[in-house]
């Protein structure tokens, strides 16, 4: 479903002495998005005839199905632009989390869920202070958080051991089922480094000055 955006800051401009664009810009009244079946045009037929409604942004896709998060996914696990195989990769992992998990068939729920076991609340940097080098806990923003957990999903899936009897699609859907159930070394990944910044509390100070 396409949504659109009525931005009616031109009908503002007018009322102001000084009708810059950027004036005009910074008190723009954003209303609430509408579905484009449910427009009534004669109520905004003079925004239509000023040409007062943006296009949709090309990273919105019109599809119902488009998952961010998804996107992400795949964007960090392509190689050499090869996004296509990658999507493909991901529908095979997909169909094997559906034909194995019985308690939850939608494999995008395993998905997000298993992203969020993943996510680390703080992390632990190199901080030099008098000659000497402390891992000093830091806490981090959600979306470096939600990388991270990408970043070592795919890791743990490239580093399997050889030889490797099992594929990508395999290895994945194995990973994100322990992850859905706080189980596997992302899950491990993620407690460590939690136990290694309470370890380390007593450095947290070393973020300032």
């Amino acid at each position: 479903m396409v949504f659109v955006n009525v931005i009616r800051w031109a009908n503002v401009a007018r009322n102001l002495k000084t009708t810059t664009f950027s004036t005009a810009i910074k008190l723009r009244i954003n209303r609430p998005l509408i579905p484009a079946a449910q427009m009534n045009l004669d109520d905004y037929q003079d925004i239509i005839s000023e040409q007062n409604i943006p296009a949709i942004r090309p990273c919105y896709p019109c599809s119902s199905f488009y998952d961010e998060t998804l996107s992400k996914f795949v964007n960090r696990g392509q190689r050499k632009g090869q996004r296509i195989m990658m999507r493909e990769l991901l529908r095979e992992t997909f169909m094997i989390i559906k034909q194995q998990e019985e308690v939850v068939c939608d494999p995008l729920v395993i998905f997000h869920q298993a992203i969020r076991n993943c996510m680390p609340l703080m992390i632990t940097r190199p901080v030099k202070r008098g000659g000497a080098t402390y891992q000093v806990p830091f806490p981090i923003s959600e979306k470096e958080s939600e990388e991270l957990a990408m970043r070592w999903l795919f890791e743990t899936v490239v580093e399997r051991p050889r030889p490797r009897k099992q594929f990508f699609p395999e290895i994945m859907a194995r990973e994100l089922i322990d992850c859905y159930y706080n189980q596997g070394k992302v899950v491990k990944k993620k407690q460590d480094i939690h136990r290694q910044c309470e370890n380390n509390k007593a450095y947290a100070h070393y973020r300032w000055g």
